[in-house]
C-alpha cells in the first residue's frame, strides 16, 4: 500500500467531522441572536399522526418560517428532565431557542407540556393534529420497522430506534403507564387525545383523515381558524411525502393480531370523542 492510499480513508472522517464542528458554529452564532416567538402556532399531536405534512403545508401556504420537529432534541433529547425537575422549562427553551424563534413550531413531544406551553407563551395558538390510535401507532411502528403483533419486545436489533423514539416508546418519564410496548403507546395517545378534550376551547382541531380527504381544504380551515392567511398555492406540494411513509396496505388486524384489542381497549372513549369506531 502507498503512502497516498493509506491516507486516503481518513479524508472523509476529517472532512465529516470538519463539516459537523461548522455546522454546529453556525448554530451556535444563530442560536446566540436567535429569541422565542411572542406569539407561535403550535402543531401538536402524536408522531407519526400527520403533523409533519400539516405543519410543512401550513408554513407554505401561509409563507411563515415553520420548525419541522426540535432537532437539537432528535440527535440529544433533554425534554424527558423537565417532569423530574432536572430541567427548567424555560432552560429547555433555551437549549432549543432556534427552533421556538420560529412563527409556526410543530413538535409532537410539545403536547405532554401543554400546561407549561400555556404559562411560557400566554398569546400562542394551538393545533391538535389526531389520527386513528390503530394506525397511528401502526405507522410509528412501521416507521422503526418493529412488527405490532410481538408478545414482548426487546430493543435490541432495531436499529431505526435513537435515544429519542425510545422515549416515545417508553413514556415512564412522563408518568404514562403499560407494561407492554403496544400498552405504552395506547397510553400516550390517550393522555395526548385527553389534553385536547380537557382544553378544546384552547384548539384547532385537524383530523388526519379529513385532512387526507381534502388536503388544501383542510390546510386553509385551519388557517382561517388560527388566523392566518394561507395566500400561497400548495397544490403542487400536497401529495409529496414529508417523512418516511409506512405500510398503508397492511390493515390494522393483521399488523397488530390479538395486540389490537389493547388498542381498542385503552383507546375507546378518546376514539368515540374524535368519531372513530371501535
Amino acid at each position: 500500500m502507498t503512502a497516498a492510499s493509506s491516507i486516503a480513508p481518513r479524508t472523509p472522517g476529517l472532512r465529516l467531522r470538519a463539516y459537523r464542528a461548522w455546522r454546529e458554529l453556525r448554530y451556535q452564532l444563530r442560536a446566540a441572536l436567535a429569541r422565542p416567538h411572542a406569539a407561535p402556532v403550535f402543531i401538536l399531536g402524536a408522531q407519526k399522526s400527520g403533523t409533519s405534512a400539516i405543519a410543512a403545508l401550513l408554513g407554505k401556504a401561509t409563507g411563515l418560517a415553520t420548525t419541522l420537529d426540535l432537532h437539537r432534541e432528535l440527535r440529544r433529547p433533554t425534554f424527558q428532565g423537565i417532569p423530574s425537575g432536572d430541567l427548567s422549562f424555560e432552560r429547555f427553551i433555551g437549549l432549543n431557542r432556534v427552533d421556538f424563534s420560529r412563527p409556526i413550531i410543530k413538535e409532537p413531544n410539545l403536547t405532554l407540556f401543554f400546561d407549561e406551553l400555556r404559562q411560557r407563551f400566554p398569546a400562542a395558538r394551538f393545533a391538535f393534529v389526531v389520527r386513528d390510535p390503530r394506525d397511528h401507532i401502526r405507522s410509528l411502528l412501521n416507521r422503526l420497522k418493529i412488527p405490532g403483533d410481538l408478545p414482548n419486545l426487546d430493543l435490541r436489533g432495531y436499529s431505526e430506534v435513537t435515544p429519542a423514539w425510545e422515549l416515545v416508546l417508553d413514556s415512564a418519564w412522563a408518568g404514562i403507564a403499560g407494561e407492554h410496548y403496544i400498552d405504552r403507546l395506547a397510553y400516550r395517545w390517550r393522555r395526548m387525545a385527553e389534553t385536547y378534550l380537557t382544553h378544546v376551547n384552547l384548539f384547532s382541531p385537524c383530523r388526519y383523515e379529513d385532512f387526507r380527504a381534502d388536503k388544501v381544504g383542510a390546510i386553509h380551515r385551519l388557517a382561517a381558524e388560527l388566523g392566518l392567511d394561507a395566500t400561497h398555492d400548495i397544490r403542487g406540494d400536497v401529495d409529496r411525502p414529508f417523512e418516511r411513509v409506512g405500510d398503508h396496505v397492511v390493515t390494522p388486524e393483521a399488523f397488530f393480531g390479538s395486540n389490537l384489542e389493547r388498542i381498542v381497549t385503552i383507546c375507546r372513549d378518546g376514539m368515540a370523542a374524535f368519531r372513530y369506531d371501535a
